[in-house]
C-alpha cells in the first residue's frame, strides 16, 4: 500500500505537469519559454494541492451511517456508533417503555430514576470519541433521547 502511494504521487504530478504544459504551450505562444515554464509549474502545483487536499478531506471526513438494526447493535458493539444518527433522527425510541428500550438496546451502561445512559466508543480515523446516548424517561416511558459526543484522544 505504501509503495502504491509513493509511486502514484510522482506519476500524478508528472501527468498534471504534462497536461498543464500542453495547455499553456498552445494558449501562450507569445510568452517567453521561462515564463511559460513558471506558469506551468505554478499551475501544476496548485492543481496537485487541490486534488490532494480534496482526497484527504473526503477520506478523513466521510463516515458511513447505518440504519438501526437490533441484531447488529447487540452482536457488534463496535458498529453501534454508526447507528446513533438513525436512532436520534427517526425518533425510534420515542414512546417506548423503559422495558422495551432495554429489550431493544440491552442493559444501559448507567441507569438512574430518570435517565438511561449508553456509552459507545467511536474510533475515528484520527481521534477517539465517547458517544453518550441519553434516554430520559418519566413514568417508565421515554420522553426524550439525546446524544452527547466527547473527544477522548
Amino acid at each position: 500500500m505504501k509503495l502504491l502511494f509513493f509511486i502514484s504521487g510522482p506519476i500524478l504530478i508528472v501527468s498534471i505537469y504534462l497536461l498543464v504544459n500542453f495547455f499553456i504551450k498552445n494558449r501562450l505562444k507569445s510568452k517567453t519559454r521561462t515564463r511559460r515554464f513558471l506558469i506551468t509549474i505554478s499551475a501544476s502545483i496548485l492543481i496537485y494541492l487541490i486534488l490532494f487536499l480534496s482526497t484527504v478531506f473526503i477520506y478523513y471526513g466521510y463516515t458511513p451511517q447505518l440504519d438501526f438494526n437490533q441484531q447488529v447493535w447487540m452482536e457488534k458493539p463496535l458498529k453501534r456508533h454508526l447507528m446513533l444518527e438513525d436512532l436520534i433522527e427517526k425518533k425510534l425510541l420515542t414512546s417506548y417503555t423503559t422495558e422495551e428500550v432495554k429489550a431493544k438496546l440491552g442493559e444501559p451502561t448507567t441507569e438512574n430514576d430518570s435517565i438511561f445512559e449508553y456509552k459507545i466508543l467511536e474510533a475515528g480515523k484520527l481521534d477517539i470519541y465517547e458517544n453518550r446516548l441519553l434516554i430520559y424517561h418519566e413514568n417508565k416511558e421515554v420522553s426524550k433521547v439525546d446524544l452527547k459526543k466527547r473527544k477522548l484522544h
